[in-house]
């Protein structure tokens, strides 16, 4: 199998939907090629991504209708009109008709057969490359991110983490590690920082250690975002109370100050 034969059966094969013998040919060479054993994982991240659904494909309706139209004028055309004389024929003659007819009967079996199976390979091509056109798309989008690092200030220094936003899908994410242990009713809370003005992006999740953030929004225009630790137990409206444990410059701006407005409103917030 070459690489391009498995870029053309990989949907199906993340999707379990390949024969045995496929999915045997595509497990030895994903066992000797690297370069699409490293694709693989990316791909099936987003597989899990679509909601997956395929429907059953029905042969059309006029093309059924055109078929047994076309079978009855074909019956009519051998069998006739039935008369008088079609009474007194002889058995054998009779045998004969009904062997004829019988085998037009199972044509049309076959022929509607046929027309059902092509009619099923049409619909799962198209199918496929639908998915395969979906899975390009999403990967499109997936793949434009924009990643900004966030780092601990003096209260703390120890944490490190960033942020990361699709653009296209208007969704961020800050994950952040190693921040200092909270007690009582203690919070960690973002903010996307604009000269003075701060806008409060929520409350973060701490499990094991990691703490996140994901937020909908962009972040253009801002200077800095930046993490506090507020009184709690709710979000704090308007501005930090807390201390400033973590910072990220937001690079890229329109503007060519914005890394000394950042750091003038951390100066603010400090």
């Amino acid at each position: 199998m070459t690489c391009q034969e498995f870029e053309e059966l990989s949907g199906a094969y993340v999707l379990g939907a390949l024969t045995p013998e496929e999915k045997k040919a595509m497990d030895e060479h994903l066992a000797q090629c690297r370069d699409c054993a490293a694709k693989l994982p990316e791909l099936q991240a987003i597989v899990n991504l679509l909601p997956l659904a395929s429907q059953d494909v029905e042969p059309a309706a006029d093309l059924k209708q055109r078929f047994f139209t076309q079978l009855q004028q074909e019956q009519l055309s051998t069998t006739g009109r039935p008369s008088r004389r079609a009474a007194i024929l002889p058995l054998s003659t009779r045998a004969a008709a009904r062997r004829s007819s019988g085998r037009t009967l199972r044509a049309a079996l076959v022929a509607v057969a046929a027309v059902l199976v092509f009619s099923a390979l049409g619909g799962m091509l198209f199918w496929n490359l639908s998915l395969q056109h979906q899975i390009a798309s999403l990967s499109a989008n997936v793949v434009q991110a924009n990643t900004y690092k966030l780092q601990g200030t003096a209260n703390g220094a120890s944490s490190q983490g960033e942020l990361t936003c699709y653009s296209r899908q208007q969704v961020c994410i800050v994950v952040m590690h190693g921040l200092p242990p909270i007690s009582g009713n203690h919070v960690y809370q973002g903010w996307l920082l604009q000269g003075k003005q701060t806008t409060s992006l929520g409350l973060f999740t701490i499990r094991d250690g990691t703490a996140t953030l994901p937020f909908q929004g962009s972040t253009k225009g801002y200077d800095a975002v930046a993490i506090s630790l507020e009184p709690g137990p709710t979000a704090t409206p308007q501005a930090p109370k807390g201390p400033v444990v973590a910072l990220g410059m937001l690079q890229g701006l329109a503007s060519n100050t914005a890394p000394e407005r950042a750091q003038q409103s951390l100066a603010d917030l400090l």
